[in-house]
């Protein structure tokens, strides 16, 4: 994933720092930057003679190498976000692409809107923090001790549409 991606802005409204910190966590759940469009370098490994960039929408591929050699782009085709070639790649391909969408999808920006939502609803409900009674002990919970613990299972189910799988 590009390691820092252009910032969003949020909507109206929406508290700008709770607005980031759940863009960066929908991002990283997806393992692209979504959007808007951007370029970047990534090594990809070929399988079964394909490169698959990690991103779901190919703008261009500017250049591609292998072992260091570029490979002309007038040899191989691509088909949405798969690059194919006569001769089968072999091996990690270094990519540079521009990808993402213009503008966050309406249900990215709803996930997002939810995630922040969710954020604040943790931080105002943290959990037990501690309770002890005889020799009993409870000790904090998971969102008591980090502020949010994750992305809740329905925005989850959202942002899976987006998701791509890591780069090595």
């Amino acid at each position: 994933m590009i390691q820092h991606p252009p910032r969003i802005a949020p909507p109206a409204g929406v508290d700008p720092d709770a607005w980031d910190a759940a863009v960066d966590a929908a991002r990283r759940y997806c393992n692209w930057h979504i959007a808007p469009v951007a370029s970047e370098t990534v090594r990809v490994t070929a399988t079964k003679g394909e490169l698959v960039p990690p991103t779901l929408r190919l703008v261009s591929v500017t250049s591609l190498a292998l072992a260091g050699v570029s490979i002309p782009l007038g040899d191989v085709e691509v088909y949405g976000n798969r690059i194919t070639r006569p001769a089968r790649f072999g091996g990690c391909v270094t990519v540079t692409m521009t990808h993402g969408y213009a503008t966050l999808p309406a249900s990215i920006t709803a996930a997002i809107r939810a995630l922040v939502a969710a954020q604040a609803a943790a931080a105002e409900a943290p959990g037990v923090a501690s309770l002890g009674s005889g020799p009993h002990t409870m000790g904090r919970s998971r969102a008591a001790q980090s502020g949010y613990a994750g992305i809740p299972d329905e925005i989850a189910r959202t942002l899976d549409a987006f998701w791509v799988p890591a780069c090595p």
